[in-house]
């Protein structure tokens, strides 16, 4: 069985993959999702049968002016057993464990659109243009610092 551990070892082993719009290929290029299911996936924590051809394609300013939680459903699909386990603003107070998943819905989008790993919180790896799969601090950066988020644990039931 994996370990918190062991997802956050896997996740570290992405640092530096380009940013790649629908992709997740491992040092070439993944999108913010996508490395995500490759780091769960090569943990044996997405179920064998999922591919990651099967999840939806995103396009350019897909989350621009709309209700539709596309990127939330995404996620859902990668973990059907994992749990809400927070929703709130970013706080760097929050109790969030290795290897939970946490979504952001920044003020110029009205669905959540982007996500991480937790290394150590609020230590986080997120995949964004022109930095790839790259480390961040969560209660400063300003893609997540005082946004609404919600963060899910692929190993609620588990452990």
């Amino acid at each position: 069985m994996t370990t918190r551990t062991q997802l956050v070892a896997e996740a570290q082993t992405w640092r530096g993959t380009p940013y790649e719009m629908n992709q997740c290929v491992k040092g070439a290029g993944a999108d913010c999702g996508r490395w995500m299911f490759g780091a769960l996936q090569n943990c044996g924590l997405i179920d064998a049968a999922t591919d990651v051809r099967t999840i939806e394609i995103f396009g350019n300013n897909w989350s621009c002016n709309t209700d539709d939680e596309k990127y939330r459903r995404y996620i859902f699909r990668m973990l059907r057993h994992s749990r809400s386990i927070l929703t709130g603003i970013c706080q760097p107070t929050h109790n969030i464990l290795p290897g939970c998943l946490v979504l952001v819905r920044p003020p110029t989008s009205r669905a959540f659109d982007h996500g991480g790993l937790v290394l150590s919180w609020p230590r986080m790896l997120h995949s964004i243009p022109d930095y790839g799969v790259s480390e961040c601090n969560a209660s400063t950066h300003w893609l997540w610092a005082h946004k609404a988020i919600e963060a899910f644990d692929p190993f609620a039931g588990a452990e």
